[in-house]
Order: C-alpha cells, then sequence, then structure tokens
C-alpha cells in the first residue's frame, strides 16, 4: 500500500483532486459572497431611505417597485421599454455592419489604412455627447436621430475589434490563400472574416452595454418616448423613485443583452474560458 501511495501516477491524480477541490470550494465561496450582496443593497437602501436619508433623495425600494407597478398598469413601461429597445437594436444593428464592413476595408487596404485610420482615433476619443445637439439638428427629434447616434458610438467599437482582428492573421496564411487562387472576395469571406470573429464578438461585448447607453442618453437629451424619456420626466418631477424605477428598466434587458453576448463568446472561443482558468 506504501508503494502503491508513492507512484507519481496515484501522487500527481491526488493532488489535481485536491486542486480541483479548491477551485470549486473557492467558487462556492465568491457565489455565496454575491448572493450576501445581493441581500445586503436592498435591505441597506430600505434602512437608509427615509430613516438615515430623505426618500427625496434615494428613494425607498418600495417606492420604485410601485413606480414600476403603476408604469405597468397604465402601459407606459411596456411602450417605454419597446421605443428603446427598437432604437437600440436598430442602431447597434447599423454600428456593427458599418463598423464590420470600414474596419475591413481599412485593415486591407495599407493607403486607406493610412488615410482615414488617423482621423477616425480622434473622433473615437470624442465625448460623443457634445455631438448631440448636431444630431437634434441634423435629424430631429424622432427615433432616427436616437438609432443614428447608437449606431456612431457602436460603430468604433465594432471598427477597432475588426480591424485588429484582420491585422492579427498571419500573412503566411495569407499568402497561402493567395497562391491556391483565391480573389479579394474569397479572401475576405474564407480567412479575415472567420479570423476577426472573435475579436468581434469581443467587441460586441462592449459595444451591446454601451448601445443601452446612447439610446438612453439620447432619450433623456431629448426624446418624446422611450425609458429615458420617462428618466427625464420623473427627475423633472424630482420623482427619485422615478429615476431608480426607470434605471431598473432599462438596466434588465441591458444585463440580458451583455449576458447573451458572454455566452455566445463562450460558445465560440470555449478557449478563452481555459486561458481565464489558468492562475
Amino acid at each position: 500500500m506504501s508503494a502503491l501511495r508513492d507512484r507519481p501516477g496515484v501522487a500527481s491524480r491526488r493532488k489535481g483532486g485536491q486542486a480541483t477541490s479548491k477551485v470549486v470550494t473557492g467558487d462556492i465561496a465568491v457565489r455565496l459572497y454575491q448572493a450576501a450582496l445581493l441581500l445586503a443593497v436592498p435591505l441597506v437602501w430600505h434602512l437608509a431611505g427615509g430613516q438615515w436619508v430623505s426618500e427625496d433623495v434615494i428613494s425607498s425600494p418600495a417606492g420604485v417597485y410601485g413606480q414600476l407597478v403603476s408604469w405597468f398598469d397604465t402601459g407606459e413601461a411596456v411602450s417605454a421599454l419597446g421605443a428603446t429597445l427598437t432604437a437600440v437594436g436598430r442602431g447597434l444593428l447599423l454600428g456593427v455592419v458599418f463598423g464590420m464592413l470600414v474596419g475591413l476595408a481599412v485593415a486591407l487596404a495599407p493607403s486607406l489604412d493610412q488615410l482615414v485610420r488617423p482621423l477616425i482615433a480622434p473622433l473615437f476619443a470624442l465625448p460623443k455627447t457634445a455631438l448631440m445637439p448636431l444630431f437634434i439638428l441634423w435629424f430631429g427629434i424622432t427615433p432616427r436621430q436616437r438609432v443614428v447616434f447608437t449606431a456612431v458610438v457602436v460603430f468604433f467599437f465594432i471598427f477597432y475589434s475588426v480591424y485588429n482582428g484582420v491585422k492579427e492573421v498571419p500573412h503566411s496564411m495569407d499568402n497561402a490563400v493567395r497562391m491556391m487562387g483565391a480573389t479579394r472576395y474569397k479572401l475576405a469571406t474564407s480567412l479575415y472574416i472567420p479570423a476577426s470573429l472573435g475579436w468581434l464578438i469581443a467587441g460586441l461585448r462592449i459595444a451591446v452595454p454601451y448601445a443601452f447607453v446612447a439610446t438612453t442618453t439620447a432619450e433623456i437629451v431629448a426624446s418624446p418616448e422611450g425609458v429615458g424619456h420617462l428618466i427625464r420626466l420623473s427627475g423633472d418631477l424630482f420623482n427619485t423613485a422615478g429615476i431608480f424605477a426607470g434605471i431598473i428598466l432599462v438596466s434588465v434587458p441591458a444585463v440580458a443583452a451583455g449576458t447573451a453576448v458572454n455566452v455566445i463568446e463562450n460558445r465560440t472561443a470555449p478557449w478563452r474560458l481555459q486561458q481565464a482558468a489558468r492562475p
């Protein structure tokens, strides 16, 4: 028995089992801490609202819940959420399509790269909210204005993701495909787009939350509909419960969309999970 214990294979399996047990235990501990935090936040909020701090400042969970129930009863929540999600979806689609096309074109054409990329960099650094007055002048206070503004915000994340993905393709692979007689269209569809897919999904992980931020911001600034419109009206009426209710209303689909992108990324790029799990 002692000889069996001393065998290298048995010892390595024992160490592997201990390491796995530690990982599982650590994961359970993290989940418990997260659950405790989720329970603590509304509890502290409930104690603070009206007792430690005036409800006019932070409201209370009961007040926010009542506001949400009122909005759903009158249909305002469904109508506002529908308008916001429509603008987010259309803006996201436009931003992704144009970001992919421009990213591919700039990455594959050296002359275009030298001409366009230096112009895109300062535009990316520019605070997009500073452009809101221009969008209102150009498109009016319409759904088109919110869609275009969201598309512009999304465009930069997708552009740089696709651009970097294409640039990461080894020249040897490009030369090999060209030697097989591939046209530019075949190169793009068979090599560069699949190679940049992981980068594209990583860009979407950032672009999707920012799409919700852009649309909600545009609605708060100037819009007759949407969740941002409800938040602005609540602010004008000093209704803090309405402000928090609007934040929760738009946060739920935003978190759900971000989680969906993470699931897609993990399924299409499982090696990222293995890299993240390494110490």
